[in-house]
């Protein structure tokens, strides 16, 4: 089964992402998002509700699989 976790991020250029949704599936909750690409292998993530301030950042990794 697929599960998924993002959705709507728009490029704003220069690497950066907004406008989007992430879903929690352990909360089962879905809040605003943003993300911003500091390089090809690295996804900075980052999980709101209202303000971006008062919110979570993850980093992701490109795996090699």
């Amino acid at each position: 089964m697929e599960l998924q976790v993002l959705s709507g991020l728009s490029y704003d250029g220069k690497g950066k992402y907004s406008g989007g949704k992430i879903y929690d599936p352990k909360s089962g909750k879905t809040y605003s998002a943003k993300a911003e690409m500091p390089n090809n292998n690295t996804l900075a993530l980052r999980g709101f509700i209202g303000i971006s301030l008062a919110g979570r950042t993850d980093t992701w990794t490109r795996t090699t699989k």
